[in-house]
């Protein structure tokens, strides 16, 4: 897969391995980003059933919690992480700058 991606997309090693670690980040990100919409389905669906049980109430607290780091450490990750300030090619870029890929 990694000569495929090198030939397909002209990366360098390094770019193949900085694409594979966006690729996983952003995977990671979306399902982070799922966790509260399925919690929410959750809560509405209690709620129209007649009320939050008290025996549910650790786990939509604890899910929000979880939701929320996982969103902090997926957005750090993105935004700040080492491999961040490069793009797939290997070029430096600055932070401010904006790529668009056609």
């Amino acid at each position: 897969m990694r000569e495929r991606l090198k030939h397909k997309y002209a990366l360098s090693e390094q770019g193949v391995n900085d694409m594979i670690k966006a690729v996983i980040i952003v995977t990671i990100a979306n399902l982070a980003f799922m966790v509260p919409v399925g919690l929410l389905y959750l809560l509405a669906s209690d709620i129209l059933n007649g009320g939050i049980p008290s025996s549910k109430l650790p786990m939509y607290i604890g899910g929000m919690v979880i939701s929320i780091l996982l969103i902090i450490i997926t957005t750090y990750f993105q935004l700040c992480g080492k491999w961040s300030q490069k793009t797939y090619t290997g070029r430096e870029i600055k932070k401010d700058s904006i790529i668009i890929f056609r």
